[in-house]
């Protein structure tokens, strides 16, 4: 989720962590803030929720044998690479929940 860092007003994203928010920086590491320290915007990041989301398709696709195989014909086919193809069918299901959260929201 997006927060501002109250002393320094920066925009970061902190996921929550008990009573704390933790940011997970380029190198790894992490910094832990409580939530005085932070102000939180009331707008939902969906680009953050949509990369989860396509993150979790590939590995789901990348544990499923049988998925992995259909791709590979699928690929042959189109004339890319199977990467490619599982890659552009993540982003898909990613989209495709994205678009269902956001009715339910409204």
């Amino acid at each position: 989720m997006k927060a501002r860092i109250k002393a320094t007003g920066k925009e970061i994203i902190v996921e929550p962590y008990g009573d704390e928010f933790v940011q997970i920086l380029p190198d790894g590491d992490y910094k832990v803030y409580t939530k005085q320290e932070l102000v939180f915007s009331n707008e939902t990041d969906w680009q953050h929720y949509r990369i989860q989301a396509a993150i979790a398709a590939m590995q789901g696709m990348l544990a499923n044998e049988t998925h992995s195989a259909s791709v590979g014909i699928i690929a042959k086919e189109d004339g890319k690479s199977n990467t490619e193809v599982m890659a552009e069918a993540a982003v898909q299901l990613a989209d495709a929940l994205i678009a269902e959260l956001q009715k339910k929201q409204d």
